[in-house]
């Protein structure tokens, strides 16, 4: 059977002692495990604890879930987490950061009746540490994967030339030769190969030219 997630809530006044801007606030959740991640083994299942598990609705009061720290087939088996609410106080103007933990939670509860205590390291059971470390991997290659395909998009773009506006085929290839991007040695390359193979074919007027201006050479210098 899936181990059961439950769900911790508290309202911000409780800690922050005034009531913040709830569109300005932001509650934020660390953990002392790689990456935020749990595995249920009784499942195969994974759960990731991040800023996204956190609600706060108008009132000011605001929740997260997480798997039952101590859990059966929950690996790490014992693991803490920390909880940080960044607000604007109204009456300062200024905002203001206050973290509260590391706790451990076994249960549902309201946050104001957990127990801070030091950090410690995460519990593994060794098994399956080696299924986590697959997971986590994943992950962080999943997110490698679409900065690397950002970064490439935004150079794209970057080295894309405007041609709107542009009136004739000669200036076209000017503003396109100019361009210090991939438009540029690009433009470059194909107008030499196209040079190249028109002076090469012998029935073609750049070739016949150059045959004129050698005959031309041969019979005022004699070569």
């Amino acid at each position: 059977m899936a181990i059961t997630p439950v769900t911790v809530t508290f309202k911000l006044v409780d800690f922050l002692g005034f009531v913040p801007d709830i569109r300005r606030t932001k509650v934020l959740l660390d953990t002392n495990v790689d990456a935020g991640f749990l595995v249920d083994t009784t499942t195969g299942g994974s759960f990731r604890i991040t800023d996204a598990n956190v609600t706060i609705d108008s009132t000011g009061l605001a929740s997260f879930t997480v798997l039952p720290s101590g859990a059966t087939g929950l690996n790490p088996s014992a693991y803490q987490v920390r909880v940080r609410i960044d607000a604007a106080n109204p009456v300062t103007r200024k905002r203001e950061t206050i973290d509260l933990g590391w706790y451990t939670i076994t249960a549902a509860a309201d946050l104001k009746d957990l127990v801070a205590t030091q950090y410690v390291p995460p519990t593994y059971l060794s098994t399956v540490t080696a299924e986590l470390d697959a997971i986590r991997d994943d992950a962080q290659a999943a997110e490698t994967g679409a900065v690397a395909a950002r970064v490439g998009a935004e150079a794209a773009r970057d080295a894309a030339v405007d041609i709107s506006g542009i009136a004739t085929p000669d200036a076209l290839v000017e503003t396109l030769v100019k361009n210090t991007g991939g438009a540029g040695p690009l433009t470059s390359a194909a107008l030499q190969a196209s040079t190249d193979a028109r002076v090469a074919d012998p029935t073609s007027p750049a070739n016949q030219t150059i045959q004129g201006i050698s005959l031309v050479n041969a019979l005022v210098y004699g070569g």
